[in-house]
């Protein structure tokens, strides 16, 4: 399993979604999060991102 730094992983995911005109809720759903919270909560830094 992967663990990715939730500052930086959020600061990215912030400045692309910016760049890009997108909403979190547009973003969240193209990404398929179940929960828009759970998208706001990685780009917001209030959790950690998990890969396998």
């Amino acid at each position: 399993m992967w663990h990715y730094n939730k500052i930086i992983v959020g600061n990215i995911i912030e400045q692309m979604r910016r760049l890009c005109n997108m909403t979190q809720s547009w973003l969240a759903k193209a990404l398929d999060f179940m929960y828009k919270r759970q998208f706001q909560r990685i780009e917001n830094r209030e959790t950690e991102l998990y890969c396998r």
